[in-house]
């Protein structure tokens, strides 16, 4: 049986684990990362940061305390990281810094069965989705921009 737990009871485990060289599983509960994972179905393999590419998927914890479980779309030269949900692309997150990132999805489980990272398949997938970010996904103030207007033209109720 599944039972819900904290992020914040869970994350002393999930640290042991990593330090100790092994890998951390759970069942996310957000659904920022449909179609990929499904919340409370499908379970993530997490495991140590050694590296950080364009494309990849980190757990890491923003300064509010939120738990955050993301694919990376973007590095700019100024150092700070841009993430985004794969169901959530229209609203990527700028300003993430190396040191938040708590981890990196090494494997999931999708409908009981092992999906690692390296095959063909996962690969196109995760060329279509960081992809899918418009033009402006290096461009925040252009990003915000456009925000801005969406929302000024939006019709009001």
């Amino acid at each position: 049986m599944r039972e819900l737990v904290n992020l914040k009871t869970m994350l002393p485990l999930l640290e042991a684990a990593l330090e100790g060289g092994s890998t951390f599983r759970f069942f996310p509960n957000g659904t920022s990362m449909l179609p990929m994972i499904e919340p409370g179905k499908d379970e993530v393999v997490l495991g140590a940061v050694d590296d950080v590419r364009v494309g990849d998927i980190f757990f890491y914890r923003r300064p509010s305390g939120q738990y955050v479980l993301h694919r990376l779309i973007d590095m700019p030269r100024g150092g700070s990281l841009t993430f985004a949900g794969d169901g959530r692309y229209q609203s990527p997150e700028f300003g993430v810094q190396r040191a938040w990132l708590i981890a990196k999805l090494v494997a999931y489980y999708k409908d009981g069965v092992l999906c690692p990272m390296d095959t063909p398949a996962y690969r196109a997938y995760t060329r279509e989705r960081v992809g899918r970010f418009p033009f402006y996904r290096k461009k925040e103030k252009i990003y915000n921009f456009l925000r801005m207007v969406k929302h000024a033209l939006k019709p009001k109720k």
